[in-house]
């Protein structure tokens, strides 16, 4: 075997040169001249997609900041890498990246387990009790890996309340108003038949950005601030105000012509297939021809007089906030609402 250094051929199997004492162990491996390369339908995909590139200045940004933050705190090194801070973003993942497997799978399904339930109870006070304790097992699984050299209790205090900070910024507020956008809580704090004190329906806040209101959807919406006269048994007439949020369902559009007597309605001069929510309230006597821009929504949750209904039912486009879809409380009426 011929040392490269200074070309004195040894005998084969010796480790070092017998002459100069060079090693001869890189000369036993075999240098591929042709290294594989990419193909050309993968170069075409990087062309369009860079994913690659922004993803290492991603991960350059993120080793950037992270070596600010050890240079603050005195956090190891070994503790705050790239690849551990952002599998942090889900609790147990980082557990579960530095071998801790049991531990991992506890955080996690916890964690699971609280956030469905808080969902599940979204609009309650147990619901809101149950993704706070989400929230703090999130922070904890955040501590349990980037505090685990921190003794001092201070420190782990202060630090537990700035990952919570972190925490809400960055993921919860974010993912909070995504989910307002689709599933916002409604409240009933009085009993409006069908629905009783402490119901929670959702409102599709975004439903009609692109669409408008069709009849047969119900829908949450505001009424106008007006006061209403009504002629009372004496001198002075009682005067009604009209105000707040409703849920009902809307029974005609702008231009439709709504006659209602005896328990029927129609529309246009044929019967409605649509019926307010409480099918029971229905006015006696009313003739309305929605106007442009409006919609007929009777409020038949409400314990109004028949006389204020011909005011109250025209609600304008602006004042229908939302489609309302689903009752989330209480369990036993969980479902759909139609």
């Amino acid at each position: 075997m011929q040392c490269g250094n200074c070309q004195f051929e040894n005998m084969p199997g010796v480790q070092t040169c017998g002459r100069c004492g060079a090693s001869l162990q890189l000369a036993l491996l075999a240098i591929d001249v042709h290294p594989p390369r990419a193909s050309r339908a993968a170069k075409q995909w990087r062309r369009w997609l860079p994913g690659t590139r922004y993803w290492r200045r991603f991960r350059a940004a993120v080793a950037g900041a992270l070596a600010g933050v050890r240079g603050i705190t005195g956090w190891p090194s070994d503790l705050l890498t790239p690849g551990v801070c952002l599998r942090m973003i889900v609790p147990g993942w980082a557990q579960r990246h530095a071998g801790r497997t049991v531990r991992a799978r506890w955080m996690f399904g916890c964690y699971l387990g609280l956030l469905l339930s808080g969902l599940l109870f979204l609009g309650t006070g147990l619901g809101w009790l149950l993704l706070g304790l989400a929230l703090s097992l999130h922070a904890a699984s955040i501590m349990d890996i980037a505090g685990a050299r921190v003794l001092d209790f201070q420190r782990r205090l202060i630090y537990s309340g700035a990952a919570m900070l972190v925490l809400v910024a960055v993921v919860y507020y974010p993912a909070g108003q995504l989910l307002s956008l689709v599933a916002t809580p409604q409240r009933f704090n009085l009993a409006a038949p069908p629905f009783e004190a402490g119901d929670v329906v959702l409102v599709n806040p975004s439903a009609y950005r692109r669409s408008d209101p069709q009849p047969g959807d119900v829908v949450h919406y505001r009424l106008s601030p007006q006061d209403a006269r009504v002629a009372g048994p004496g001198r002075y007439p009682g005067i009604y105000r009209l105000q707040g949020d409703r849920v009902d369902r809307i029974l005609a559009q702008a231009g439709d012509k709504v006659t209602c007597g005896q328990g029927k309605l129609f529309v246009n001069g044929r019967p409605s297939p649509w019926l307010p929510i409480n099918s029971r309230q229905l006015p006696d006597r009313l003739e309305i021809t929605v106007p442009e821009n409006c919609y007929l929504i009777f409020p038949s949750t409400d314990l109004l007089p028949p006389a204020v209904w011909q005011i109250a039912s025209i609600v304008p486009r602006g004042r229908i906030s939302g489609r309302v879809y689903w009752r989330n409380q209480p369990l036993w009426r969980f479902g759909s609402i139609r």
